[in-house]
């Protein structure tokens, strides 16, 4: 017993030690615990006070930056205000400058006398050339097309006939400007100049019952002169009719007898050498076969009957020759007796001449049979009508 003792009293001064050291470091670690969550919260204090800040610094640039384009805003609109104002001030300057000059203008002069007729024909035969108003607003210069309808025509059917020969109308055109070597157009000061007059451009007419006629013309003699000039003496009395045949055919008077040769010849009495174009003869040929190869084309025209006629009519020039009339009249005038000489030329190439014509006419199924390929340019040619006079 006496040596059992001391051992439980050894062990019981262990074991309170040991409880002593555990309760020592529980003490620690509560204490340990306390400094960081010190530390944290001094932590969350800081970042709050910090967001606060920067929260105010960006109140304060938006606030600025606010206050900036606010400025800006009011001096571009004072300044578009001080613009507008300087306008209105010039326009009323201006308005003010035109009135006052109108009010001070002198009296506008006598408009001109009206200038003398040129007496040619147009103003192509005086110049060489003529500037065509009469083509604004048309496609490639040629004219409207003109329907000849037997009975009412739907507004669709009419546009296709228009549209369909227009377009045929500037083909032919276009086939006459490469065999003539007149491709193209002129332009001066932004105005198309056209070689032809308005009457000399492609027309074109739709006739019901009968077919499609194209209008061309060209500059030269379609036909060859005749062998020899006939000149035919009449005595003509001086009648409306007679007086209007002379407007119309360019005829020259002389009054006075015993007429000096050089008079007779100044006044076409001897008549000088024609200045008019040559008759050339491949150049007519050409212009027929480039015509056959283009009536191919014409089978694309719509509403024309397949045994309808299309037809194409070329306007030349006169021959170099023709028939020349000389009329003589008398009259009494003051007891004295005067003769009055009238020289005429019908054909030729003078300002009232006849002109030669070119026709060709085809059916529009040989038209078709040719463009689809069951006809040659041959077989087809020998099918056209082709006339000249």
């Amino acid at each position: 017993m006496k040596n059992t003792l001391p051992i439980l009293c050894a062990l019981a001064l262990a074991a309170t030690l040991r409880m002593a050291g555990q309760s020592e470091d529980a003490d620690s670690i509560q204490a340990t615990l306390r400094r960081s969550q010190g530390e944290v919260k001094q932590q969350m204090s800081e970042a709050a006070a910090q967001v606060k800040q920067a929260q105010a610094e960006v109140a304060t640039a938006v606030r600025q930056v606010q206050a900036e384009v606010g400025t800006a805003v009011r001096q571009a609109q004072a300044e578009v205000a001080r613009a507008q104002a300087g306008q209105s001030h010039a326009l009323r300057e201006a308005r003010e400058t035109v009135l006052a000059a109108v009010e001070e203008a002198p009296e506008p002069p006598e408009p001109p006398e009206p200038p003398e007729e040129i007496g040619v024909s147009g103003a192509e035969e005086a110049f060489g050339f003529s500037f065509n108003n009469d083509v604004v607003g048309r496609a490639g210069g040629a004219s409207t097309p003109l329907v000849v309808a037997s009975g009412p025509v739907e507004e669709a059917k009419l546009a296709e006939i228009q549209e369909d020969l227009a377009v045929m109308s500037r083909i032919l055109g276009k086939t006459v400007e490469r065999a003539t070597g007149r491709e193209g157009t002129r332009t001066a000061m932004n105005i198309t100049v056209f070689g032809q007059s308005a009457s000399r451009l492609p027309q074109s007419e739709f006739i019901d019952g009968f077919g499609v006629l194209f209008h061309l013309s060209v500059k030269f003699p379609l036909v060859p002169p005749p062998a020899k000039e006939e000149v035919r003496k009449e005595k003509a009395e001086d009648t409306t009719w007679e007086k209007t045949k002379r407007e119309l055919y360019g005829q020259r008077q002389v009054s006075g007898t015993g007429i000096s040769a050089e008079m007779r010849g100044r006044y076409g009495l001897i008549r000088p050498e024609s200045t008019g174009a040559p008759y050339d003869g491949e150049q007519v040929e050409s212009l027929k076969k480039a015509l056959l190869e283009s009536l191919k084309n014409a089978s694309n025209i719509r509403n024309v009957d397949p045994n309808g006629t299309v037809a194409i009519a070329v306007q030349g020039a006169g021959s170099a020759a023709g028939v020349r009339h000389v009329h003589t009249t008398t009259r009494s005038t003051g007891g004295k007796s005067q003769e009055k000489v009238i020289v005429s030329t019908i054909g030729g190439s003078g300002a009232g001449s006849r002109q030669s014509v070119l026709t060709l006419r085809a059916t529009k199924s040989d038209a078709d049979d040719y463009a689809n390929g069951k006809l040659t340019l041959d077989e087809f040619s020998r099918k056209v009508q082709i006339r000249s006079y």
